[in-house]
């Protein structure tokens, strides 16, 4: 079975109310991040911050599906520029994952997420539906897509103003990478290697099912080697990341000798229609 077939969720209903059999099979979910406001409010005439700020710096959202609430942060509305939050939308889309998994008789055990807020969000939103209350996200920077989408790195959130929001945030856990070690200049190759790294070191300083939120690429660059398969080239991974939508994922289950292999999401599909009022 190829991979892509493997990135498609199960549209049968048998598969979300099936319960999973209770074997030591260790399981790695990797997600896309939900929704993103900077993608859903796009213009030519402006950014989305600026319809969204006034002046004094004061929010006010001006669509029902943006985040009735923004976190304080250092940098003010800039800081949303470089680093954009979910959706209303999103966020809801990423509790009901949450809720989907559990009901499919998931049970994570640790949960770790780009250090991108849109990232941090949608972990924090499944975290909510999964309804596991100590469960807290650990913050890993090794997660972060591939540096060849910028220019710079934003100014990311601090664990400090994360909880200060109330995420559920692992305020002892340190980043396995730091933000200086993220070359600008990144081939495929080293974007490939540092996710199965930083995915294998993970694995190796944890027990249990693991979930993973990181960005469109993060399903394949984080299970690709794992699953004993080559590094793509450039374009076949731009034809499989292109297929990737808000919080597709893969699945991979751990077994004899410690190999990994693909497996079916055990939750349907999400849709809705695409529309404005």
């Amino acid at each position: 079975m190829t991979q892509d077939k493997m990135l498609q969720q199960s549209d049968s209903s048998a598969s979300f109310t099936s319960n999973f059999s209770e074997d030591t099979q260790r399981k790695v979910f990797v997600f896309r991040h939900a929704e993103r406001v900077d993608g859903t409010f796009r213009s030519e005439l402006s950014h989305w911050t600026d319809r969204a700020f006034d002046e004094d710096g004061k929010y006010k959202p001006f669509d029902l599906n943006m985040p009735k609430m923004l976190p304080k942060r250092h940098g003010g509305p800039q800081a949303f520029v470089d680093d954009t939050p979910l959706t209303e939308l999103g966020y809801f889309h990423a509790v009901l994952t949450g809720k989907a998994l559990a009901m499919s008789g998931i049970e994570i055990h640790h949960v770790y997420a780009s250090p991108a807020l849109r990232s941090i969000q949608t972990a924090n939103g499944i975290v909510e539906g999964l309804n596991q209350p100590n469960l807290k996200i650990n913050v890993e920077i090794g997660l972060f897509e591939w540096t060849k989408f910028y220019e710079y790195l934003a100014r990311w959130m601090t664990v400090e103003e994360l909880i200060a929001f109330k995420y559920h945030i692992n305020p002892h856990y340190e980043s396995l990478h730091s933000k200086h070690e993220l070359k600008m200049d990144e081939t495929i190759n080293d974007w490939y290697t540092r996710s199965h790294d930083i995915t294998s070191k993970i694995l190796e300083n944890s027990q249990g099912n693991i979930l993973i939120v990181g960005h469109r690429g993060s399903p394949y660059s984080c299970t690709t080697q794992l699953c004993g398969l080559p590094i793509p080239t450039e374009d076949d991974s731009d034809e499989r990341v292109l297929k990737i939508q808000y919080l597709d994922g893969i699945h991979i289950e751990e077994h004899e000798n410690g190999k990994y292999r693909y497996a079916k999401l055990p939750i349907p599909r999400f849709s809705c229609s695409s529309f404005t009022n």
